[in-house]
């Protein structure tokens, strides 16, 4: 038999800690500084990393090739809400971001 799992968040935005299928959480969120990138499996491979607003406009970008922990540095951005896009080959993430 087949299972649909539904998951529902009452505040999306604030204090999230999200996984992905890469096996990669980011913290803090929200964040202040630098974010970290956990990778639970990392890569020889590099990844592309965007970082979009709610429209979809890229601010920022990077490839890099992510290890155990990866740091970027979003001090200086804007406070809101945003999208941290990671591309590795194949393999797509996409994590929702909160600075302040």
């Amino acid at each position: 038999s087949q299972y649909v799992y539904l998951y529902w968040e009452e505040s999306p935005f604030i204090g999230i800690e999200e996984r992905s299928e890469m096996g990669l959480r980011v913290y803090p969120n929200p964040v202040e500084g630098d974010l970290v990138l956990h990778c639970g499996m990392p890569s020889v491979w590099p990844s592309d990393i965007e970082l979009l607003d709610n429209t979809g406009k890229k601010f920022r970008s990077w490839r890099l090739v992510l290890e155990k922990e990866t740091k970027l540095p979003l001090g200086k951005l804007p406070v809101g809400t945003y999208l941290l896009r990671i591309t590795t080959g194949d393999n797509q993430s996409i994590q929702r971001v909160l600075i302040k």
